[in-house]
């Protein structure tokens, strides 16, 4: 795709006086780089323009996909409302992946989104937000840093010796790899159980400026007793394109993400990740993964 082929413009998107070929030309010049196979924008609710490639390429399919794009648009409110009492800023980033799809859908600006979908999701994360990054730029607003920082290395021991926070009784993996600089929080949500979370609350004294560590904690307990029919609701939501259960979730705020994951397939519950840090994002999420299989 060199420029604006291969391009599907929403009626009011056709001319130029619409203003969106600075966003289609910005869009396209990272979708050529591939990750996606389909990546469509919408402004209010109304789908503006998509362009696709390979699995996306049929009738039928470019249908399905922008309805599917445009539930997951709409749910993001629903997160947000779910996310306020955790008072970690607006949600602009959103990640959700089964075994055969992943969508990824990133906030530009209030009340307009590029949603992306793909077969892999951690290639079309990245691309989605590349894609986000570079439509901002339009508008001379600032890198975000949806995503956080991809290149930091997963060292085995980042901060000794902090305070442990336990609720219920964790593994110990938990408690070993929950820590003050990235990982902040790990639970585990079975149904019918207490949760079993370990947090590095006591020592993050600067993230909790504005809410106690008790309301926090209390938060989360509350949101991982909902996440089971949240993560259902969405696998239905996103029906037409996905097929298989929701094992990831990502909920990207300003401040630092919600992770869930859900493995299928097996007795394990949710395994719940959460970090303040906007820039420890991707490497909290990898420290999240290797606990899989703990919970």
């Amino acid at each position: 795709m060199d420029s604006t082929e291969d391009v599907l413009r929403a009626p009011h998107a056709e001319s130029a006086e619409s203003g969106y070929d600075p966003l289609i030309e910005a869009c396209a010049a990272v979708f050529k780089l591939g990750g996606a196979d389909y990546l469509a924008h919408f402004g209010n609710g109304l789908f503006n323009f998509s362009m696709s490639r390979g699995l996306a390429a049929s009738a039928d399919a470019l249908s399905a996909y922008e309805l599917s794009c445009r539930q997951l648009v709409i749910l993001v409110e629903r997160y947000e409302r779910l996310l306020q009492g955790l008072r970690m800023g607006d949600l602009m980033r959103i990640v959700v992946a089964s075994s055969d799809r992943a969508l990824a859908c990133c906030r530009i600006r209030p009340g307009q989104y590029l949603v992306g979908v793909s077969a892999e999701d951690d290639q079309l994360d990245r691309r989605v937000c590349e894609a986000a990054v570079a439509t901002r730029a339009i508008y001379r607003l600032p890198d975000e840093m949806m995503g956080g920082r991809r290149d930091l290395p997963l060292d085995d021991d980042p901060t000794p010796g902090i305070r442990i926070h336990r609720d219920g009784d964790p593994p110990p993996s938990f408690v070993s790899v929950v820590n003050a600089r990235d990982l902040h929080y790990a639970g585990c949500f079975h149904e019918g159980r207490p949760p079993a979370a370990a947090d590095a609350f006591p020592d993050l004294g600067k993230w909790f400026s504005n809410t106690a560590r008790e309301t926090r904690r209390e938060t989360i307990q509350q949101l991982g007793g909902t996440l089971r029919q949240e993560l259902a609701h969405l696998c239905h939501a996103l029906r037409l394109v996905m097929t298989g259960s929701v094992e990831r979730l990502v909920l990207d705020i300003q401040e630092g993400a919600l992770y869930v994951l859900a493995p299928a397939g097996t007795d394990d519950g949710l395994l719940v990740g959460l970090t303040f840090d906007q820039y420890e994002v991707d490497r909290a999420e990898r420290r999240l993964r290797g606990l899989l299989g703990s919970c």
